[in-house]
């Protein structure tokens, strides 16, 4: 499974990348994007319900996806920052098109960083 990551990395950057999805396997890749897909699940009825981004109900899928984001980016600084980056630009992109989908990566976002933080 390759995903495009044109736009987003360097080509150093994307080499390091193909290289460590290889090295999770395809299974393993196919595993975290159906749990990735059932945690934005729980964050999307989350956030229509109008629940804080830090309430302790976002923990676990909160959790659950920065540990996929660690898995599946590693602890390379740069390629950190540059998906850090790519979240910004994507909340920045959205508001104009989609206020809503822009509130809700906010959501998101700041759920994952308060599970980084603890």
């Amino acid at each position: 499974m390759n995903v495009d990551r044109s736009g987003y990395f360097t080509s150093e950057q994307q080499k390091y990348l193909a290289q460590r999805q290889q090295g999770i396997g395809h299974e393993r890749t196919l595993q975290i994007l159906s749990e990735w897909n059932e945690a934005l699940k729980q964050f999307q009825t989350a956030f229509d319900q109008g629940v804080n981004p830090t309430d302790t109900k976002l923990i676990s899928p909160a959790r659950q996806l920065s540990n996929h984001q660690h898995e599946l980016l590693g602890e390379e600084v740069s390629i950190n920052e540059s998906f850090e980056q790519r979240k910004k630009k994507i909340i920045e992109d959205t508001a104009a098109i989609d206020p809503k989908e822009s509130e809700l990566t906010k959501c998101i976002s700041t759920s994952m960083d308060a599970v980084d933080s603890q």
